[in-house]
């Protein structure tokens, strides 16, 4: 039997009211720190009225994330034109994430040849899985566009400021409830306009100053292209939200978070 305070930082939904042991967990804990309300509304599913559970959302360094940061790389380097209209999706390659139904959008706008596509990331962290039959599916499934979706795999982390300053608009689909993907904060920082979905905790990160933030059921894909193709026809109003990324982005710095986290700590 320890007396020490225990503190769980919740990045996923692994404790609320279905968890094994749920109730045991959360009563040993002393505090509950969740990175977004939607974390913390599945936690109190133990208990509606709780007092130790608190929202600390992710936070990155934003010196770092900016669209002022050097470059690195080119377009050119990745076969894209100036005058391309480039959507940038980074993040686990994976069915929940929505890049399936990413990719069948851009092929559904294949007769706008300056639309292309930047996929950033593997299936899970470095190139582990850099070849599994998901990703061969989605390299198939793209293939007819000849060079108009361009599969980068793993990219390290200190290189994805320079590759989301190549892009227009990102695109973070995801098709599960997200808990915060810190993907829509690394855009938003570089001051992109995002289209998103309304899951998990992605409404808690933009909004639809900057966002468009699609429901996922129904023809999803559908919604994808609409929404690329009101970005794609409208650049004032690319403009005006990317304006407004670069703003909202001012709340999930790291040395806010660090505060926040440490006020969540207090005695």
């Amino acid at each position: 039997c320890t007396k020490a305070r225990i503190v769980l930082h919740q990045h996923n939904d692994f404790l609320n009211s279905d968890s094994p042991k749920g109730r045991a967990i959360y009563d040993v804990a002393w505090r509950i720190i969740t990175v977004s309300d939607y974390i913390g509304r599945r936690v109190k599913t133990l208990d509606a009225e709780s007092t130790k559970c608190f929202t600390v959302n992710n936070g990155i360094d934003q010196a770092a994330f900016s669209a002022t940061v050097a470059m690195g790389i080119s377009r050119d380097d990745l076969g894209l034109l100036p005058a391309d209209f480039v959507l940038v999706y980074s993040g686990r390659i994976n069915a929940e994430k929505g890049i399936k139904q990413l990719i069948e959008a851009v092929v559904r706008l294949k007769d706008y040849p300056d639309i292309k596509l930047l996929v950033l990331g593997s299936s899970f962290f470095g190139d582990a899985g850099a070849d599994n039959p998901f990703i061969s599916g989605l390299k198939q499934l793209a293939a007819p566009l000849a060079g108009r979706i361009v599969f980068t795999g793993f990219i390290p982390y200190s290189q994805m400021p320079g590759y989301l300053k190549l892009a227009d608009v990102a695109v973070i689909p995801s098709m599960w409830d997200d808990p915060f993907p810190t993907s829509v904060i690394e855009a938003m920082c570089m001051g992109l306009p995002v289209i998103a979905t309304q899951r998990g905790g992605i409404p808690e990160e933009a909004s639809p100053e900057n966002a468009i933030l699609l429901p996922t059921d129904g023809d999803f894909t559908g919604r994808l292209v609409d929404a690329i193709l009101s970005l794609h026809d409208d650049a004032e109003k690319r403009l005006a939200m990317g304006q407004q990324s670069a703003l909202l982005s001012a709340r999930f710095g790291k040395e806010r978070f660090a505060r926040d986290f440490f006020t969540a700590l207090e005695f």
